[in-house]
């Protein structure tokens, strides 16, 4: 998938569920997303409207494009893991480019990594008799390979037309409120 179309689709599928709760009398007394997703909790709590959370979406995506490529490195992958974490980590210790991007559950991770580091471990879990498998993402999110767009995003987030909020939000790195 193209990162720079993905995460607007993604917005706009996410935003329209919001909608249509509220349509049906649904509300919220907090949000907070994961990764992506803290953008659409911020737009559901009233902080950014619906043309930022898009224009903040395709930043998102095509910064990560372009700062790994302009870094001169692939962007990555990542997949799915059904393990406790410890066992995921030492299963990875030894690819150098692999890494644990988020541990969703006691028994699910998410690894992040080179596309031969990732083809790498996924072999070695099936091997193992684990259940893992390839996350059909844009790029190896959570990880140094979209680092590089980080400045890039935190510099359109500061330009942003930001609103005070309707309910909290919390921050998916921190879990602090995002400032109303």
């Amino acid at each position: 998938p193209r990162p720079d179309i993905a995460p607007p689709a993604l917005g706009v599928v996410e935003a329209g569920l919001w909608r249509l709760l509220q349509e049906l009398g649904i509300s919220a007394d907090m949000a907070a997303g994961h990764s992506y997703g803290e953008f659409v909790a911020l737009f559901a709590a009233g902080h950014i409207d619906f043309p930022t959370l898009i224009s903040l979406s395709e930043a998102r995506g095509r910064f990560s494009v372009e700062a790994a490529a302009s870094a001169g490195s692939e962007l990555g992958s990542m997949a799915m893991v059904q393990a406790p974490r410890a066992l995921v980590e030492a299963s990875i210790s030894h690819l150098p480019d692999v890494l644990v991007a988020n541990h969703n559950a006691p028994e699910q991770s998410i690894i992040s990594g080179s596309q031969a580091g990732i083809a790498s471990a996924l072999q070695a879990f099936q091997a193992a008799g684990l259940n893992a498998s390839a996350i059909p993402v844009a790029a190896a999110f959570h990880s140094p390979f979209v680092a590089p767009a980080q400045s890039l995003l935190a510099a359109a987030i500061e330009a942003a037309n930001w609103q005070p909020g309707s309910m909290p939000v919390y921050s998916n790195t921190t879990a602090a409120l995002h400032s109303q």
